[in-house]
């Protein structure tokens, strides 16, 4: 079987799509920039998450090259049942080795620019798989629409219609196994679901089992309930399957049974970030000792140690927290600004995660200590004492850059720190 594949290969239209293929899957891969470049779980989904326009794409190639053994040419050979299932296999198997490769591409060489970044962390070989099952899947569904629907138009319908699987996954509309990838957020402090990824896998090779033998009884020179039953014994275990996966959730992901260690650096304060996410350790852990700096100059005590959020993990009441963004969480540096807002956190006050009363006096002093340290950072390693107003329009920015801050901030500081934010006096 092997080696007619191969000939397959090279004589199907498939090999002709390799550009097409790498076209969409780079893509989908760079759309969104690369945020995930650092992060060994979040660069294997967001590889995998390429498949969402690979998938539909091999659907087509698989349909319009269905139509070669369609012909009268090929009839015979379906009718036998030997040769029959051959030539279904050779086709399904020949333009899914073409996507396969492609795909393996991809995967590697998201891998290589993550490792490019010294990441830490290991990564979640059980997620390799989906990404070349979910495409086998739709290889075999675009070949069963060409078998049936003998016509040229069969290749773009296959294309849309496997594109809905892939949009009715997120809406429910249909099992989400269509879907094997394509987070859009760091997945620190999460794991894979074991139960849904064996699930999925399994479903999607039962999809593609269900065609192939469907087609063999649609096909087959006999004729029997016996035949049919056969046929549709996959499409059951695949019914079996999806109910598993319901009954378990169908989330990839789940919290994380052993909350992901932390490497530290820098000193005073030190700069903790999650094991698996620490590609801006040390620019974020420069940038605010230069910062802290400027506080301890006036009297300030900062933390010692600030600490990234992590789901699932408590936050340190003592500790100044991080609370990354997307964009940020695997940057490969950390602007001054934002350098600022983090510093303006010294404690992960309970009152800043309430769903009901968000502390608004607190969150506002939090912007003011933020703007003078970056105004003042900006203008030189040391503060900058500008008189209010002098070179701004702008009574707050006047504010901010003079010595009524900085008594201010002494006096403010100390109680983000406790977390006493009732007490917080705002000057504006």
């Amino acid at each position: 079987m092997a080696h007619s594949v191969w000939l397959w290969m090279k004589r199907s239209v498939a090999a002709k799509a390799i550009p097409a293929l790498l076209g969409v899957e780079l893509i989908a891969l760079f759309s969104r920039g690369t945020p995930w470049m650092g992060e060994w779980a979040w660069s294997v989904d967001w590889a995998n998450g390429t498949t969402i326009l690979s998938g539909p794409l091999l659907a087509g190639v698989t349909a319009f090259e269905a139509r070669r053994i369609g012909g009268l040419s090929w009839r015979r050979t379906l009718d036998s049942r030997v040769s029959g299932n051959r030539a279904l296999l050779d086709v399904l198997f020949s333009t899914w080795a073409v996507a396969a490769l492609v795909h393996l591409v991809v995967l590697v060489g998201a891998l290589a620019l993550t490792a490019s970044t010294s990441p830490t962390g290991s990564l979640p070989y059980s997620a390799f798989p989906l990404g070349l099952v979910v495409l086998l899947a739709f290889g075999s569904l675009g070949l069963a629409l060409g078998l049936i629907w003998r016509s040229l138009v069969a290749a773009p319908v296959a294309v849309i219609l496997c594109f809905a699987l892939t949009y009715g996954a997120v809406t429910g509309a249909v099992p989400p196994i269509f879907r094997v990838g394509g987070v859009t957020g760091s997945l620190i402090g999460m794991q894979y679901d074991a139960q849904v990824v064996i699930l999925t896998i399994v479903a999607l090779l039962f999809t593609t089992a269900a065609v192939l033998m469907l087609m063999s009884a649609y096909f087959s020179p006999v004729k029997s309930i016996s035949i049919w039953a056969l046929g549709s014994a996959p499409a059951v275990l695949l019914v079996v399957s999806l109910i598993a996966l319901d009954n378990v959730g169908g989330e990839r992901f789940r919290i994380a049974d052993v909350a992901p260690g932390y490497v530290c650096d820098g000193a005073a304060p030190r700069v903790c970030l999650a094991e698996g996410t620490t590609r801006p350790l040390k620019p974020l852990a420069k940038g605010l000792a230069e910062q802290a700096g400027m506080l301890s100059q006036l009297g300030i005590q900062v933390p010692d140690t600030f600490y990234q959020e992590v789901p699932g993990v408590p936050a340190k009441l003592d500790a100044g927290l991080f609370i990354f963004t997307v964009d940020e969480v695997n940057a490969s540096d950390i602007s001054a600004d934002r350098i600022a807002s983090f510093l303006a956190m010294p404690a992960a006050c309970p009152a800043y995660f309430s769903p009901t009363t968000p502390p608004v006096k607190a969150l506002r002093a939090q912007g003011l200590i933020a703007m003078g340290l970056f105004e003042r950072s900006s203008a030189s390693s040391t503060f900058a004492q500008v008189a209010p107003g002098s070179g701004s329009a702008d009574p707050v920015q006047g504010w901010v850059t003079s010595n009524a801050w900085n008594e201010w901030a002494k006096a403010t500081y100390p109680k983000l720190k406790s977390c006493d934010l009732d007490s917080i006096d705002l000057p504006f």
